[in-house]
């Protein structure tokens, strides 16, 4: 019996100690498992770390170019649409990425003020009665005012001064002796300066929906390459130009509006859009209108293109394209009027003018002229509505095919050389020829 029991009580140890053991590995295995899921959410979590991160690259990179387009005002910048160009401070913050990622917000601005670095800028009020000089001064690369639909004005007063008084001054000041590259200001108006907004030395920037008010010139490129204007609208030039180039190379003037301009109580000298040995630039889809003069060429402004453009004349002797001294002008597919019922208006004027092309335009109650001394010009498949295509003595080369003239004439001066004149449909319209061509 006692040794039943030993073997009984050997029994029941082992099964205590192989139960033991079991209970162990089980511990062991839930210790395993643990450490095993603790381990697993490690990278889990590095994963989801990793995953935001790749997020927050990728929102970074999808940021990044915009911006740089923006300050670069290049090709790729091109491809945006208008509603893109038209951003807010608004839409801009909404699509600001969460903090932490590298973000930096735009600085706000509220007085007139230096910009010496790169970065983004944001007008937090208007910027009203400032004084003589510039109001905003951006001396650094890589740099975009958006002006978020705020006013930068001078302290000029047209309802209490006399209007024809000059105005002193530049609204928004870009550049200067030193160059800077990338620099791109919209969103604001600018009203009652000598110059809106003025670019010097400041080269691949980009000027967009602004407006310029009750200044001498609207806007001004001096020394600046390969920018942009775009939706920039010029209302009450007084003295100078709306928009002028000088010595500035490459550009691109596209969407721009000028208007409503008040000749009659001030000098009347204020034209559109004008280029002072400025080359390669591009003028298109802009609307000019109620000015003595749409677009000027002249010191040697070669190899423009004025594309697409609706240019309205209300004076008398306005002239809607003149390019004076100017070589490979391309001049095509505008549409120019006689805005007011007055005489004596040009479309597009020739004098001097080299190797330059007049195509595919419609004319309405403006003339045509190529003279002094122009040579190498050719002016075909245009309409001519109510108006007169002269060529001028001394012009040379000069081939007039394929227009149609509505109540139109064409007269070829005695001094003009080597000019043919053929394949032109003429309704109610005549050929007045001297010497110097055939049909």
């Amino acid at each position: 019996m006692k040794r039943t029991s030993a073997i009984l009580l050997s029994a029941l140890v082992l099964v205590s100690v192989i139960a033991t053991g079991v209970l162990g590995a089980q511990t062991g295995l839930f210790s395993l498992s643990g450490s095993g899921d603790s381990d697993g959410e490690a990278p889990t979590s590095d994963a989801s770390s990793g995953a935001a991160t790749a997020d927050t690259g990728e929102g970074t990179a999808a940021t990044e170019p915009a911006t740089s387009g923006e300050a670069n005002g290049t090709a790729g910048s091109e491809a945006r649409t208008d509603s893109e160009a038209s951003e807010t401070p608004d839409s801009e913050a909404s699509a600001t990425p969460p903090p932490g990622d590298g973000h930096v917000e735009p600085t706000a601005v509220g007085t007139c003020t230096v910009i010496d670095e790169p970065g983004r800028y944001v007008l937090a009020r208007n910027l009203t009665n400032a004084s003589a000089g510039s109001c905003l001064t951006i001396t650094a690369d890589e740099v975009h005012v958006d002006g978020g639909g705020h006013e930068v004005d001078a302290a000029f007063d047209e309802r209490a001064d006399d209007p024809s008084d000059p105005r002193e001054g530049v609204g928004v000041a870009v550049g200067g002796d030193e160059s800077v590259e990338n620099v791109t200001v919209s969103n604001l108006t600018a009203t009652d300066w000598e110059t809106g907004v003025a670019y010097e030395n400041a080269s691949g920037g980009e000027l967009r929906n602004v407006e310029v008010r009750s200044s001498a010139t609207g806007v001004a490129f001096s020394d600046t390459d390969d920018s942009r204007i775009k939706a920039v609208a010029v209302a009450d030039a007084r003295e100078g130009d709306a928009v002028v180039l000088r010595s500035s190379d490459g550009n691109r003037l596209v969407d721009n509006t000028v208007s409503d301009n008040d000749f009659t109580s001030i000098a009347g000298n204020a034209g559109g859009v004008a280029l002072s040995a400025s080359s390669d630039n591009v003028i298109r889809n802009n609307t000019l209108a109620e000015s003595n003069a749409g677009v000027r060429l002249d010191e040697s402004s070669d190899d423009n293109e004025i594309v697409g453009n609706d240019l309205r004349i209300v004076e008398m002797g306005g002239v809607a394209i003149r390019a004076d001294g100017s070589g490979g002008t391309e001049i095509r597919e505008n549409e120019i009027k006689r805005a007011a019922d007055v005489q004596g208006i040009t479309g597009v004027e020739l004098s001097g003018a080299t190797d330059t092309t007049v195509r595919n335009n419609a004319f309405v109650a403006v003339d045509v002229r190529i003279a002094d001394a122009s040579e190498n010009v050719e002016v075909r498949g245009n309409l001519l509505t109510d108006g007169v295509l002269d060529v001028g003595g001394g012009s040379v080369d000069v081939s007039v095919i394929g227009n149609r003239l509505v109540d139109g004439r064409i007269r070829v001066d005695a001094g003009a050389e080597n000019v043919t004149v053929r394949d032109n449909e003429l309704v109610g319209g005549d050929v007045s020829r001297e010497d110097g061509g055939s049909e």
